[in-house]
């Protein structure tokens, strides 16, 4: 396909990013694992591309008829999409994050011009000390918001079966022997899950969560696990305490637990050695492709996404007593 010397907006630009061969965690005659880079997208991650989705479909079907301001809960990287992507829409945003969200990811939603709702125990939000639920109550009180909820609206899975997925499964001659990534709202990796199987059953999608999330346990039946045990992961993004509808386990085959100081420490070392500037949760997808692409007994393509820019963490990686709480 040829690509236009002039995008006429801003909403071009999302998609058709790049596939990268990651030689460091390859094996010889084994796995060779590839990753997708996110950060090519306009506001540096993956979430434009259910971002641009979403709104275009509500748009289409009259949802935002009276609408001026939309509204979500996110663990930063949609909240940054929407951000730069309301104005397209003739809209406002106010969105909902965690307070210990980074501060790049911070500032980013505040220099497009949204409000911005920190929600935590501390600073809770009219009585609500989760972001998730802080961002339902207000646009049930606001008529003119539109609660865009990534984690409960299938329009999620849709964009990334009929994008991402549609790139990854027509990458590498079609021979993807397996997909890795890690899930929150579920979305990458549900609809780019479906539209692999779609195109070849055989293809093995394996989902990596940190420890403390609930959807390992979800997938082995084991959800007799105590609630204490279930904790936020560091790795923003990645993992829940909560699962949400759009995690589809009919289409995953495996699920890879990984700690969040190894997932750290994996960020790293795509730093150092790929010169690939990319978020944590791309060092916990690059963990669990690595060790997929050792356990391997023959040749198979690893296909995996990277799906933030590490420039919106710097603040967290270069802070020692937060390295040193993970024992890093």
């Amino acid at each position: 396909m040829r690509i236009p010397d002039v995008y006429s907006n801003v909403l071009g630009l999302i998609g058709n990013t790049p596939l990268v061969h990651i030689s460091s965690l390859s094996v010889k005659g084994k796995g060779q694992v590839y990753a997708k880079l996110e950060n090519a997208n306009p506001s540096g991650s993956v979430k434009d591309r259910i971002v641009k989705f979403m709104l275009e479909n509500a748009a289409k079907t009259g949802l935002l008829k009276g609408v001026d301001t939309i509204v979500e809960a996110s663990s930063g990287n949609t909240a940054i999409s929407i951000a730069m992507l309301a104005a397209r829409f003739g809209l406002k945003a106010k969105l909902f994050i965690p307070s210990d969200t980074s501060a790049e990811k911070k500032q980013l939603i505040k220099s497009f011009g949204a409000e911005m709702y920190c929600v935590s125990s501390g600073t809770p939000y009219e009585g609500c000390t989760d972001y998730m639920q802080a961002a339902r109550v207000y646009a049930k009180g606001d008529r003119k918001s539109y609660l865009l909820d990534q984690y409960n609206n299938a329009l999620n899975t849709e964009a990334h079966f009929h994008g991402l997925g549609k790139e990854v499964s027509s990458s590498l001659g079609k021979k993807i022997n397996f997909f890795v990534a890690t899930g929150s709202t579920g979305g990458t990796i549900s609809g780019v899950g479906r539209q692999l199987k779609e195109n070849d059953k055989r293809t093995q999608v394996i989902l990596a969560d940190p420890q403390g999330s609930i959807y390992y346990s979800h997938f082995y039946g084991t959800r007799a696990e105590r609630r204490d045990l279930l904790r936020r992961s560091k790795v923003e993004g990645a993992g829940k305490t909560m699962a949400a509808q759009n995690m589809d386990f009919g289409v995953i085959d495996r699920v890879v637990q990984f700690n969040d100081a190894a997932a750290v420490e994996m960020t790293f070392h795509l730093h150092q050695h790929e010169s690939l500037i990319v978020g944590l949760s791309s060092g916990a997808n690059a963990l669990v492709a690595s060790r997929i692409a050792r356990e391997v007994t023959g040749p198979a393509n690893i296909v995996t996404v990277f799906p933030d820019a590490g420039s919106r963490y710097l603040s967290k990686l270069t802070d020692v007593e937060w390295l040193e709480s993970l024992k890093i």
